[in-house]
């Protein structure tokens, strides 16, 4: 399946900053700048005769302004309606962010057997821990909202004593985080 997705934001800033390279290349520039913007701007030039040897193409120009903040997603599952591809597109943060954890945080090596067994096995583990991780991450943020759990962990590393008291009774733990 093919989506074809058009952002606001991202068409602003294609214009914005193609409108200024044409400003800057329209003016005073040194040689190797020139032909920097040139190539950068080969998709509204054309080939003019003059001192420049180069022109803004209105129609290029034109084409390029309708093709501003639109690009295509593809998705394998042709199921899938493409407000879910854009919303799984949208969320690609998230899953790097889960990687980056897996691989800092969680301390999850790589997987090193083939096994059948292993890889369930491995998956698993994986699979649980970024639940915990989602898990404790959520119960945070509804008491600390602009705190992450990464940040918290820091913190407590500092923690070596601990004392829980409920009713009449106090305890004391000792400890060390890694």
């Amino acid at each position: 399946k093919v989506v074809l997705m058009e952002d606001p934001e991202r068409k602003a800033a294609e214009r914005r900053a193609r409108d200024l390279a044409i400003q800057e290349w329209q003016g005073r520039l040194t040689d190797d700048r020139r032909k920097e913007l040139t190539r950068e701007l080969s998709d509204v030039l054309e080939e003019a005769r003059g001192r420049r040897g180069w022109r803004v193409d209105p129609k290029k120009l034109a084409e390029q302004r309708v093709r501003d903040g639109r690009f295509l997603l593809f998705s394998t599952d042709t199921t899938m309606e493409a407000r879910e591809v854009f919303d799984l597109w949208s969320q690609r943060g998230v899953i790097e962010q889960v990687f980056r954890t897996g691989k800092g945080e969680l301390m999850l090596g790589p997987l090193r057997y083939r096994s059948v067994d292993h890889l369930e096995a491995y998956a698993t583990v994986v699979y649980l821990s970024w639940l915990l991780w989602a898990e404790a991450e959520g119960r945070l943020r509804e008491k600390f909202p602009r705190e992450t759990l990464c940040g918290a962990l820091r913190h407590l590393g500092d923690v070596h004593w601990v004392r829980l008291g409920a009713k009449k009774s106090l305890r004391d733990w000792t400890t060390e985080l890694s």
